[in-house]
């Protein structure tokens, strides 16, 4: 995968949608009605970033990230909302405990022992390099060890893989190009732009 870029920093996002795609599917008979609900492994994150109007320096430089990335040729970092963040909970350098064989849980070492709430429910955290959410509060043990349930789950991971509670991001791929429109007070329109988690075999 080429490396990711970094998104301009101005204006902030309006508005940060996020949404969870599964590979789920589900089939009921015609004639009873009974379902059968078939879950296969893919877990992605799916983004609708919103712009407010801005000035001629900031929407040249928006510009310039799309011509950079080739439109989807091209994938980039998205962060959560920095007022969503969670950074006054997670004490410590917390990190894989052992050979993960993949999941929805993994085991951890290395956060303040005896802390409640390392991490809260809802709360994304980053680990390998993808974003995931954080399914149930989780305390650390004596030994600040604890198991973390997360959406997406993760594949094998080897023992010691950092996780990154201060500022998770996640890597992902513009489904297309925005429309770049100007108005008469010399302002770039606000735009849209939707794009999905890049997730490598």
């Amino acid at each position: 995968m080429e490396e990711p870029i970094e998104m301009p920093a101005a204006p902030g996002f309006r508005e940060l949608s996020w949404t969870m795609d599964s590979a789920v599917a589900r089939s009921s008979s015609p004639f009873s009605l009974t379902e059968q609900v078939y879950v296969w492994p893919g877990q992605r994150w799916l983004v609708v970033c919103k712009l407010p109007s801005m000035p001629k320096a900031q929407a040249l430089d928006w510009q310039a990230f799309f011509a950079d990335l080739n439109v989807s040729a091209g994938c980039f970092f998205v962060r959560e909302a920095p007022f969503i963040r969670t950074t006054e909970v997670g004490l410590g350098l917390p990190e894989t405990d052992g050979i993960s064989a993949g999941g929805p849980a993994l085991n951890t070492r290395g956060w303040t022992p005896n802390q409640e709430l390392v991490v809260r429910r809802g709360q994304k955290i980053e680990i390998a390099g993808r974003m995931r959410q954080v399914i149930r509060n989780v305390d650390a043990d004596e030994d600040g060890k604890a198991r973390i349930e997360i959406w997406p789950a993760a594949g094998v991971l080897p023992d010691g893989v950092p996780i990154n509670w201060q500022d998770p991001r996640g890597v992902f791929r513009v489904l297309e190009a925005p429309e770049f429109t100007w108005n008469a007070a010399r302002l770039q329109q606000g735009f849209q732009f939707s794009a999905q988690e890049v997730i490598l075999p």
